[in-house]
């Protein structure tokens, strides 16, 4: 809780540290994220998915900041995990005939980013951002499973809060009407107890 207040408060922050004309704008964003989270993990875990909502404060044509809601979803690899575990037949014959269903990752992110535009006087403006926050990561629970009967069940560890920080580059396209679309490329890094976990989404998003 004391992490999120941060948060809020650097938010609150920035909104009164503008004397200029602002605006404000908003939008769905969602796309494709690649993982790299630590050894010995990192080896069930490839492509996710995700989407989510972002708040911008314009401060200038040049200027945004950037408050980000994200959820992401790592499906694990279930072929990989199958190796890791060893099933016996009734006659106590090694057997492939099994299942393995859960161990996904996901990942809660909220973010506050300061995104500087290059400007172009056009309706293509390319820009770069860097940001940080907190991130939420879980795994659901993981089952291995023949004929119907539940062989072994690992419960999802307790949720785990960190801090995080990211950065990236992107390009925005002016469509009229006050709609911009974006496409954007960002690498998040998130400090865990152990060793830091690391994802890289590959963003679009529209911004009314």
């Amino acid at each position: 809780m004391k992490k999120l207040l941060i948060i809020l408060a650097l938010l609150t922050a920035s909104f009164s540290a503008s004397q200029a004309q602002v605006s404000f704008s908003g939008g769905p964003h969602g796309g494709l994220t690649f993982s790299s989270f630590p050894q010995g993990v990192k080896d069930f875990y490839g492509i996710g998915f995700g989407g989510g909502a972002h708040a911008d404060l314009n401060i200038a044509s040049f200027l945004t900041t950037r408050l980000n809601f994200d959820y992401n979803m790592f499906p694990s690899d279930k072929t990989k995990l199958k190796t890791q575990f060893r099933v016996t037949d009734p006659n106590g014959n090694p057997t492939n005939d099994f299942d393995v269903t859960g161990g996904n990752v996901s990942i809660i992110g909220m973010s506050l980013n300061g995104i500087g535009k290059i400007p172009t006087h056009s309706s293509v403006t390319p820009y770069g951002m860097i940001g940080f926050g907190l991130h939420i990561l879980n795994q659901s629970e993981l089952k291995v499973t023949a004929g119907g009967n539940t062989l072994l069940t690992i419960p999802s560890p307790s949720s785990d809060t960190n801090f995080g920080m990211n950065f990236g580059a992107g390009v925005e396209f002016g469509l009229g009407n006050r709609t911009k679309l974006f496409v954007d490329v960002k690498y998040v890094l998130i400090f865990t107890q152990n060793a830091n976990s690391s994802h890289l989404p590959v963003t679009v998003g529209f911004t009314f």
